[in-house]
C-alpha cells in the first residue's frame, strides 16, 4: 500500500484539486490511502472534504485534526497513522499526475527503499514539460552524487516515494526540514531508481513556503538559525558515516554549503549581518572542493569573505 501523506493548514481554496489529483489515479493495481492531517486550520477544512467528495471517495481518506505544530509535525503524525509501505507527501496546494501509481508501480513491486521522480513547476496551472519513459536504477548513495550538482530540488519531500523503512522522522519546531533529513534518507536508501517522469505539480502561484515571503524579521531570523542547525547536523552525521566513501561526504559539504550560499542571496539587513557571521563562524570555503579551475576560485572568494580570519560583514 501507499500512504499519500497531506499536511494541511487553511487549505480550504486548494484542498480540493490537491485531493482529486489522488484519488484520479488511472492504470494501477496499488492500494492507496490519504491521510489528511489537519494542523489546527480556522477554515472549517473538514466541512469543505465533505463538501467536496463523496462517500465513496471518502473512503480513501482519514482525516485527522493536531494542534497547530507545523509541518514536520503534521507529517510525523501523518506517518504515524499511515499504513502503507511506501510514503508520499503532497503539500495541500499542490497536485500530482494521475499517472504517478502507475508509473511506480513496477518499481514498488521491485521493493526499492526510494523512487524519484522529476517535479513540475507550475504558475497557476500552466505546464509547459513533457517527460520521458527513462529511468536509471542505482543505489541512493550514488543517486545524492548523481543529482546534488544537477537538481535543484533534490531535497524537496514531494520528490519521492520513500520506503517506510528508511523514513527519518521531520525535525519539530523547526524550519528548512527536507534539508534536515532528505538527504539522510537518500544516503540511507540501499536501492534508488531515478525517473524522468513529470508526477508533481508545484503550484508556484500558491505556494507562500518560501524565506523570502516571511516578512516577520524575528521568524525568518529563527530560519536562518534552524538552517545552520541542519547544516551542522548533516555534515556531522555524515562524517560519522563509515558506510559512506570520502568522495561522497566531500559532496554532502559542497551540496550543503551551496544551500547556505543560495539562502545568502535572500537576505537583507540585520539578518544578513548574522547570515555572514554564521557562514564566517563555520569557515564555509572548506567545503568547496576545488575540482576545476572555477571552484578553485569560489574557494578562493569564500576564504577571504568567510572565514574566522577575516570576518567580514
Amino acid at each position: 500500500m501507499v500512504s499519500f501523506i497531506v499536511p494541511a493548514y487553511n487549505a480550504t481554496k486548494t484542498i480540493k484539486k490537491s485531493i482529486s489529483s489522488i484519488l484520479n489515479q488511472v492504470g494501477t493495481k496499488l492500494d492507496y490511502e490519504i491521510i489528511i492531517v489537519d494542523d489546527g486550520s480556522k477554515d472549517n477544512l473538514r466541512k469543505k472534504l465533505n463538501e467536496c467528495f463523496d462517500p465513496s471517495e471518502l473512503q480513501y481518506i482519514s482525516y485527522y485534526r493536531t494542534e497547530n505544530h507545523g509541518l514536520s509535525a503534521a507529517r510525523n503524525y501523518g506517518v504515524k497513522k499511515s499504513h502503507g509501505d511506501y510514503l508520499i507527501f503532497v503539500d495541500s496546494d499542490d497536485f500530482v499526475s494521475n499517472k504517478l501509481l502507475r508509473d511506480i508501480e513496477l518499481f514498488i513491486n521491485k521493493n526499492y527503499d526510494l523512487i524519484k521522480w522529476s517535479p513540475i513547476v507550475v504558475n497557476d496551472g500552466d505546464i509547459l514539460k513533457t517527460d520521458t519513459n527513462e529511468f536509471e536504477e542505482t543505489t541512493g548513495e550514488e543517486g545524492f552524487n548523481k543529482l546534488f550538482c544537477t537538481d535543484p530540488l533534490m531535497m524537496c519531500a514531494w520528490n519521492y516515494a520513500i520506503k517506510k523503512d528508511i523514513f527519518i522522522e521531520f525535525p519539530e519546531g523547526k524550519y528548512h526540514e527536507d534539508f534536515a533529513v532528505i538527504p539522510l534518507m537518500m544516503l540511507n536508501a540501499k536501492t534508488m531508481v531515478i525517473t524522468d517522469k513529470l508526477e508533481y505539480y508545484y503550484n508556484v502561484s500558491q505556494n507562500s513556503k518560501s524565506i523570502t515571503k516571511e516578512k516577520n524579521k524575528r521568524k525568518q531570523k529563527q530560519r536562518y538559525k534552524d538552517l545552520f542547525e541542519n547544516f551542522d547536523n548533516l555534515i556531522k552525521t555524515t562524517k560519522e558515516n563509515d558506510d559512506l566513501l570520502d568522495y561522497t561526504k566531500e559532496n554532502v559539504g559542497i551540496f550543503a554549503c551551496n544551500c547556505l550560499l543560495q539562502t545568502l542571496k535572500e537576505t537583507k539587513g540585520r539578518n544578513r549581518a548574522f547570515y555572514k557571521k554564521e557562514l564566517a563562524k563555520r569557515n564555509i570555503s572548506q567545503y568547496i572542493v576545488p575540482r576545476n579551475f572555477k571552484q578553485r576560485v569560489k574557494k578562493i572568494i569564500l576564504k577571504l569573505l568567510y572565514s574566522n580570519v577575516w570576518n567580514r560583514i
